[in-house]
């Protein structure tokens, strides 16, 4: 039996679509005027009228504001989309967890290491997360360094927000394979 768990791909290409179009919506406000009404200009002249000119530096602003914005999201969105990775991989054998920076080495542990699996909820930054709590046998090395997981006594929390499979499936699974291993 193997289990392998990705990160939902929604996320980051629900991220890209809208970042593509604030990236459109400020070019046309800030260059193009297709669909976003031009400043108010003068009739006889052209030119721009002084409340035109405000609304001018305004719409270039905002233009910049929403370029700078959607763009970023844009470039996370595709990243995160081009550069996937596996979070979990667990055989008969170990359990290897992505929870250091990309292109480093995965964290891996036998399951001779590990005294229980199961899931929970921890506070972080955000708020309260799923995680998946991976609590090690008394002479297992935890992770120095980690990056989506925090290390609290023997336990190793790991952040499990948006798994594909979900957290309750990845679990159990888990859960025979530890099962497995002790028999």
């Amino acid at each position: 039996m193997r289990v392998l768990v990705e990160r939902s791909r929604v996320r980051p290409a629900v991220a890209a679509a809208v970042g593509i179009i604030a990236l459109v919506a400020a070019l046309d406000i800030a260059v193009l005027g297709w669909v976003y009404p031009e400043a108010e200009t003068n009739a006889e002249t052209g030119e721009y009228t002084f409340d035109g000119k405000a609304e001018r530096r305004g719409d270039v602003g905002w233009g910049i504001f929403l370029g700078l914005g959607g763009g970023a999201m844009a470039a996370w969105g595709i990243r995160e989309l081009s550069h996937h990775r596996r979070l979990l991989a667990a055989d008969d054998e170990r359990l290897v967890v992505a929870i250091g920076p990309p292109g480093e080495e995965m964290w891996s542990v036998g399951w001779n290491e590990v005294f229980a699996i199961k899931s929970a909820v921890d506070d972080d930054d955000t708020g309260r997360v799923s995680v998946l709590d991976i609590e090690l046998a008394g002479d297992a090395l935890a992770p120095t360094d980690p990056r989506g997981a925090r290390v609290v006594g023997d336990h190793v929390l790991v952040d499990a927000e948006d798994w594909k499979p979900p957290l309750d499936e990845v679990v159990g699974r888990l859960q025979v394979l530890l099962d497995r291993a002790r028999a």
